[in-house]
């Protein structure tokens, strides 16, 4: 069949029929993130309150400029001590100090000498005063729900005394203010509750706490503070049961640490979504531009669908910072719609397939590795009996078998995944790039499709891992891509180790040490080593987010880049990846000697890594991987050109001069 010998044609059905589902994936989330290009925008109320100040402005014309510009939520966060003192909605005096101010005939409050006249004021004793009845009854039963009806005592009208010292009493959650949330209603803004944590509340005030707030207003999303999950301690399922009886989503703020927020998230499947914020400190060092890309980076490039906004006060940024806020909020609002996203309030984000039916993918997709990890294998050892095809597949079964039985598959496609991360850009240079040393120069057409061809069986790795992690938890990024380290630096080793090693191919352990050991050292290997050492620790550092600054230009080069071509392509792929591929076809054998081809063609597999790990970052639109992907291709072959013809015309150059 096809010229495929019998024994191999189960292996070919076997990688075929994971390939078919991984592409019947592939087009399922394609047309689901088409239906998901939707942003929330909201804006912290502290801010509100903050611009107030800063400002002049009274609360309604802060208000109506969030409205106009295109805020859709408001994140209102837990009343606490401090913020009631703050606006001036509650007193705070510990007995201590009231007794001091007692003894000078300072005090001109009624309130207060009617409190110091009926009650044994004790010094370690704290006293609140609250204006509003309302207010007041609701701090009252958040303090005796949280410290016990033995420590938060009424002390007088509209007075509390919370006995003893408390390290963290003003910042325990009292609730979300009915009247901010009612007014803010009114100009039709979402509400975002913002909840703090408390260990010492029980289940059932628990509970209430969370059916009190959902009940306030319509409430899609919760998003905690400080760096406690609501519930954490031991009270996570409860949470996670009433959120989801409730509709509410959870929202995961990026690159804040909380804890119990992974816990809650997987005991929350269908509710997370993700939420970027630039820290308000942060915020003041920022001009409107590196916020701007930033937060527009975080809803393209990872997926994020809230953002979450804070207020520009830094007096040295405008005269004007009401309409400085207003600026940056409608630039924002105008460059996430260019890019096809619709600025609403997200009910709930449906991306990713259930627990049950990625279990049932999972399974078909490791069984079409068996022969991927085969052909790898016959690679490096050409005379690999079939037997270990049968024992790899018959492991792989038990393996999927065993890690399902002792809830450990999500650990094993992970695994699986960081495999084929490995294996497809090693096997993409393997299997296109010559391993005799009787190469001739291609013309372009020959490499132009040389290079297709690499980045075809780079894509069909991309394929396997889109197919096994095309859960929703990878796709709302609860989980990531691990192994990004590993998958950046083996491909290139093992492509070195091959190539290196290919005069005499690969026979023995035995010889591959023996030869390493009567090998030759020279200050020209001595200097390559320390190149490749150096290389590989800019290539590692590079690898991550925010493990090694840029270097001065290369933010506007990507800037440049990112409004120009939309998406901005790995700079790792078009400036040394594709280029390095194009100069190897068009001067191995003259310009490259061969017998350094191992570590040309070890940094050209760059090329594939990168374009791989793209499609790693699951929680990014596939859209945006594939976009970025064809950008690097494009670019990367056009400087391979150009650095090619730079190069003939300079040897043409010198062999005239001279």
């Amino acid at each position: 069949m096809f010229g495929i010998a019998r024994r191999d044609r189960f292996k070919l059905c076997l990688f075929l029929l994971a390939a078919a589902v991984s592409l019947l994936i592939f087009g399922y989330r394609l047309l689901t993130e088409q239906s998901n290009m939707k942003v929330e925008l909201a804006y912290d109320y502290e801010d509100v309150l903050l611009l107030q100040a800063y400002t002049g402005h009274t609360q309604d014309q802060v208000l109506r400029m969030l409205q106009r510009s295109g805020i859709t939520s408001i994140a209102v966060p837990e009343d606490t001590l401090t913020n009631l003192v703050r606006r001036g909605a509650a007193a705070w005096i510990t007995g201590e100090q009231l007794l001091s101010m007692s003894r000078f005939g300072q005090i001109q409050s009624q309130l207060l000498l009617n409190l110091i006249r009926s009650a044994n004021i004790v010094p370690e004793n704290n006293y609140i005063m609250v204006d509003q009845t309302s207010t007041f009854q609701r701090v009252q039963n958040a303090l005796v729900n949280d410290l016990g009806p033995e420590r938060a005592l009424a002390a007088g009208r509209n007075v509390l005394e919370v006995r003893g010292q408390i390290d963290n009493l003003g910042d325990i959650g009292l609730g979300v203010d009915e009247n901010i949330v009612k007014n803010l209603a009114l100009y039709k803004f979402q509400i975002i509750p913002k909840l703090a944590n408390s260990r010492r509340i029980d289940d059932i005030s628990l509970a209430l706490k969370i059916d009190t707030v959902s009940a306030l207003t319509t409430v899609n999303t919760f998003i905690f503070s400080g760096g406690e999950a609501l519930g954490y301690g031991n009270n996570l399922p409860l949470v996670a049961e009433k959120m989801a009886k409730n509709g509410i989503n959870f929202g995961m703020i990026e690159f804040v640490k909380q804890s119990g927020a992974l816990n809650l998230a997987e005991n929350l499947p269908g509710y997370n979504i993700g939420v970027h914020s630039i820290p308000a400190k942060q915020l003041q060092t920022m001009n409107k531009d590196r916020a701007l890309n930033r937060y527009v980076l975080a809803a393209l490039d990872r997926g994020m669908r809230i953002l979450y906004l804070h207020a520009f006060v830094n007096e040295n940024l405008s005269r004007d910072l009401l309409a400085y806020n207003e600026d940056f909020i409608a630039s924002l609002r105008g460059m996430l719609e260019r890019r096809g996203f619709t600025i609403m309030p997200i009910d709930q984000v449906t991306l990713g397939f259930s627990e049950e039916l990625s279990i049932v993918i999972g399974f078909v997709i490791s069984l079409g590795l068996a022969p991927v990890f085969f052909f790898f294998l016959k690679i490096f050892f050409p005379r690999a009996p079939d037997y270990l095809f049968t024992a790899g597949l018959a492991g792989l079964i038990l393996l999927d078998m065993l890690t399902l039985k002792f809830n450990l598959f999500n650990e094993w496609r992970s695994l699986l995944a960081l495999a084929i991360a490995i294996v497809f850009p090693a096997l993409a240079i393997l299997t296109q790039l010559p391993c005799e040393d009787n190469w001739e120069a291609l013309n372009f057409r020959k490499t132009f499709w040389l290079i297709l061809r690499v980045v075809g069986v780079t894509l069909l790795g991309a394929l396997l891992i889109i197919g096994l992690l095309s859960d929703g938890y990878h796709l709302l990024k609860v989980y990531q891509f691990r192994g990004v380290k590993l998958a950046f630096a083996l491909p290139l080793l093992l492509v070195a180790f091959y190539y290196f090693m290919y005069p005499y191919r690969i026979t023995s352990l035995r010889f591959i040490l023996k030869r390493f050991l009567q090998s030759k050292i020279t200050v020209g290997y001595v200097l390559t080593a320390l190149a490749g050492l150096a290389f590989f620790a800019v290539y590692f550092l590079r690898s991550g987010n925010y493990q090694m600054p840029l270097l001065s230009g290369e933010t506007a080069l990507r800037n440049f880049l990112g409004y120009i071509l939309l998406i901005r392509p790995r700079t790792k792929e078009f400036l040394l990846g594709y280029p390095l591929l194009v100069l190897i076809c068009q001067h191995l054998g003259r310009t490259i000697d061969y017998r350094y081809k191992w570590l040309f063609f070890a940094v050209a597999a760059v090329a594939p890594v990168s374009l791989l790990n793209t499609f790693c970052h699951l929680h990014a639109p596939l859209w945006v991987s594939l976009l970025r992907s064809f950008n690097g291709l494009i670019l990367g072959l056009a400087l391979g050109c150009l650095f090619n013809f730079l190069y003939k015309t300079a040897e043409k150059a010198w062999k005239y001069l001279l």
